[in-house]
């Protein structure tokens, strides 16, 4: 009976798989550089300093000012005259406005308008290779939560096959305990085993739904979408030394920390 239910159960489990899109790695790779919540701000933010950097030349630009006054005043007067007429006035009010406006421009204040137009730019580079060093560090992480996953999965592929073995090794020694052909031990052993089994199976199976909501969460989805990964992952043998040894060169991180050098440099001058 049980066997029938496992078989029933590995049916369905390979309909509703068939029934989902797999996943493949460069997909969850390009998904965590557009949906990661951490690349989605620090892309937001250094859409703010290139902003800032576009308008730099307005430091070169002479000041304008303009402003305005407006006075309103209101009292209640009370006039006696020498023939002894009175007269009460309430609510009686001024009212005045004024406006001006000017146009500055300092010809030189010791470098600083150049200065600041350089830390701008300074800060719009840094966030740049900021960024780049994020998307990076992203990428890597999802292959490692993918990697993770797909090894989860062949695991569980593992333990379900020995759990099927187990539940017919003790189906094996319930009949020949009860034909006489086995001890009471040698059945008590098997169940034993496939508890253990069944055990590593569950203990899996947690495995499995926290390696799947590592990497939706690293692709900013809901940690409880279904996730259906390649059972393999293609490794690139035609990898050139050299080529690597020029990335790590040229790699943001490295880049950054000079930019930042340079940044402190101009803003202590």
């Amino acid at each position: 009976m049980y066997r029938y239910f496992l078989a029933a159960f590995g049916l369905m489990l390979s309909i509703a798989t068939q029934a989902q899109d797999t996943l493949r790695l460069a997909d969850a790779m390009a998904l965590g550089l557009e949906k990661n919540y951490g690349v989605v701000i620090n892309r937001l933010n250094q859409a703010v300093l290139d902003n800032n950097t576009a308008y730099t030349w307005l430091n070169w630009m002479p000041e304008f000012s303009v402003d305005g006054g407006l006075n309103q005043r209101t009292q209640n007067v009370n006039l006696t005259f020498a023939s002894g007429e009175t007269q009460n006035r309430p609510g009686a009010g001024t009212f005045s406005v004024n406006a001006n406006a000017g146009l500055s421009y300092r010809l030189f204040e010791g470098f600083g308008k150049r200065y600041r137009i350089q830390l701008t730019e300074l800060a719009a580079e840094n966030g740049q290779q900021g960024l780049e060093t994020l998307m990076e560090s992203t990428l890597a992480d999802v292959s490692d939560a993918y990697y993770a996953l797909v090894v989860a999965n062949n695991q569980i592929e593992v333990l379900e096959t020995n759990l099927a073995l187990s539940r017919e090794r003790v189906d094996l020694a319930q009949a020949q305990y009860e034909v006489g052909k086995s001890s009471k031990l040698e059945y008590l052993q098997a169940q034993v085993d496939y508890n253990t089994d069944s055990a590593l199976w569950l203990a899996q199976q947690e495995a499995v739904q926290s390696a799947s909501i590592s990497l939706n969460v690293l692709l900013g989805q809901e940690p409880t979408t279904p996730l259906i990964p390649e059972s393999t992952i293609p490794i690139d043998t035609n990898l050139v030394f050299e080529t690597l040894r020029q990335g790590l060169l040229e790699n943001p991180q490295i880049e950054q920390q000079r930019n930042s050098q340079t940044q402190a440099e101009v803003a202590s001058e």
